[in-house]
């Protein structure tokens, strides 16, 4: 089917077409072979075999498929004696194509936009549509949040100048997602094998955790004391994997020792101990160490947060079924784990935004790059170089490697600035069969590092008294930094003012710009973790009944109105494939 779009420009005037900077001073050495390349090509052009019958760039298969040939013959040519990369060939295939003489001004402007995103390397820069953030009341606020939340303001670029282009990409783009959206529907309408539940892991294996309690609680408590709260422990670790874990019941249960009973728990009963021969006490050391790392007098970004996640990554290894899914190895396992535990370790309750802004020394000391995530993970490993808490001692140097890589990786990946490039690789990620089989280790990762940042972003998907709980929390955390911010005579941060901003807003753009798409993706490549996913459709519906009750004019309504849900979560997921795990999810849970 031809892709019928019109531009208000002369379709007939293909000479009105800027055009591209030209690169050929790059390949001095190839010009020849490049020029002989593209004459032969538009003589072929003529003949009949690149004939169309309608003006789309997506309907002349066998057009396109020539013109690959003659780039890769370009391409072969130029790997003698030079060094090229990827880009530069895709590149070259573009340029050449361009060159077929039957594309009309707008296929032409389409694949120079192409060209244009992916030489300023762009590809995973978010677009945003008004339609999306349309519970801001203008563009600064917009971009303003995007700030807050995300490290980064909206830049508006424009293609070659030219408005007219800009629109013309996105009206291609909104007739491709309507065309995937029909698709989808169609596909969602046919009869599906029925589902396969998932195996629940047996709660009744899992370890009592009283070793936990005899080493992290302090000594001077009494005995019956002691017994109830470990008996409440226990019974609140059974549910270790389920979606809807309350940690402030938790917390009250472990007397303040949340995070050093689950990370423990956690490592002994998937077995890390003994499977990588790890120095338990040295491990007991450590993880008491991160636990009074965290700064206890910030209102989020505290031990009971780092606790959280960890539970969070529990769930999606096991509940929603990342591990088999994913075909994660041990040591992958456990480096999540691990980078869990340790996400914001010594977080000073200001996040990157004001650290760069105030020329802080952390600031100072990582270029303004990924400011406190850089710290986490290095404060973190720098606590392993004290003998007492290196428990890593006997991994061999390929597994410290591997580890250390692994948890590098995923910290870093719960920077906000990186949040949108992030969902934008694992989205194009999912639309290959390669990736979806798991089996290089760079994929592997991939999936670790969004399930760290999922889990670092999941207080939506708890249930709306928790969600609550944290959203009283992370407010007051934000109104102190920007207390702070204007003591210091700087901008004062989107949401983060405690005389003017709406709480309603701030969640529920949260939700629908960050935990939202994320959790949608995630989705896609986890199918159990709808539970999750349902929630967060509720609390986003509580949020916004809140914010038409605000604003009665919102255009909210007219959203709400126009989607199948609060959220608009696919129907029909896809099947959960069988995992081919050598071992099945029990199997890592024993006595």
């Amino acid at each position: 089917m031809a892709l019928s779009l019109r531009s208000s420009w002369d379709s007939e005037k293909v000479d009105d077409v800027p055009p591209l900077e030209d690169d050929s001073h790059r390949r001095d050495s190839t010009s020849s072979e490049s020029s002989s390349v593209s004459s032969d090509m538009r003589r072929r052009s003529s003949g009949s075999e690149l004939s169309m019958e309608a003006p789309s760039p997506f309907a002349g298969s066998r057009r396109v498929s020539h013109a690959l040939s003659y780039s890769s013959a370009m391409s072969s040519s130029t790997m003698s004696g030079e060094i090229t990369s990827h880009v530069e060939e895709v590149l070259l295939i573009l340029k050449s194509i361009e060159n077929i003489p039957v594309l009309t001004v707008e296929q032409k402007m389409r694949l120079r936009y192409c060209m244009e995103i992916i030489a300023q390397n762009r590809l995973y820069e978010p677009i945003m549509q008004r339609s999306i953030s349309s519970e801001f009341d203008n563009d600064d606020e917009f971009e303003g949040f995007l700030e807050s939340f995300a490290g980064k303001r909206d830049r508006k670029r424009s293609f070659s100048g030219s408005l007219q282009a800009a629109q013309l990409v996105r009206r291609a783009a909104d007739i491709m997602r309507s065309r995937v959206a029909e698709k989808k529907a169609r596909a969602a309408s046919v009869t599906t094998a029925p589902h396969m539940e998932p195996p629940s892991p047996s709660h009744e294996r899992l370890t009592r955790p009283e070793s936990a309690m005899d080493h992290f609680h302090t000594r001077n408590r009494g005995s019956s004391v002691q017994e109830l709260t470990t008996k409440r422990v226990t019974q609140l670790l059974e549910r270790i994997h389920d979606c809807d874990f309350d940690i402030f019941e938790f917390k009250d249960a472990c007397q303040g020792y949340e995070l050093s009973i689950i990370v423990y728990h956690l490592f002994k009963n998937y077995q890390f101990l003994t499977q990588f021969n790890l120095s338990k006490d040295a491990f007991i050391n450590y993880v008491q160490r991160i636990q009074d790392g965290y700064i206890s007098t910030n209102p989020y970004h505290n031990a009971t947060h780092a606790a959280d996640v960890t539970q969070a990554v529990a769930y999606f290894l096991m509940g929603a079924r990342l591990y088999e899914t994913a075909k994660l190895t041990d040591l992958e396992t456990m480096s999540l784990v691990f980078a869990a535990a340790i996400h914001d370790f010594q977080h000073p309750g200001l996040n990157n935004v004001f650290h760069v802004r105030a020329g802080r020394p952390l600031a100072i000391l990582y270029n303004d790059r990924a400011v406190l995530e850089n710290h986490h993970v290095a404060a973190a490993f720098a606590l392993l170089q004290n003998e007492h808490c290196n428990f890593l001692t006997r991994l061999s140097d390929e597994q410290k490697r591997a580890f250390r890589e692994s948890v590098i990786s995923a910290v870093l990946s719960t920077d906000m600035s990186q949040h949108f490039k992030e969902v934008g690789v694992v989205k194009s990620k999912l639309q290959t069969v390669e990736f979806v089989k798991f089996s290089q280790p760079e994929d592997r990762q991939l999936a670790v590092n969004l399930a760290l940042h999922a889990a670092d972003v999941s207080n939506p998907t708890r249930p709306l008294p928790v969600y609550l709980k944290w959203i009283d929390r992370v407010m007051e955390e934000f109104f102190a930094q920007g207390d702070e911010e204007k003591r210091l005579n700087l901008p004062v941060s989107m949401f983060m003012d405690r005389s003017n901003s709406s709480i309603p807003k701030c969640q529920f753009g949260f939700m629908d710009v960050i935990v939202q798409p994320l959790f949608t993706v995630f989705n896609q490549l986890l199918p159990d973790l709808l539970p999750a996913c349902e929630s967060l459709a509720r609390n986003k519906a509580h949020f916004q009944k809140q914010l038409e009750e605000e604003h009665p004019n919102s255009p909210l309504r007219r959203r709400a109105s126009m989607r199948s849900g609060p959220i608009g979560f696919l129907p029909g997921s896809p099947q959960v494939r069988q995992p081919i795990h050598a071992r099945s999810t029990s199997d890592i849970i024993k006595e």
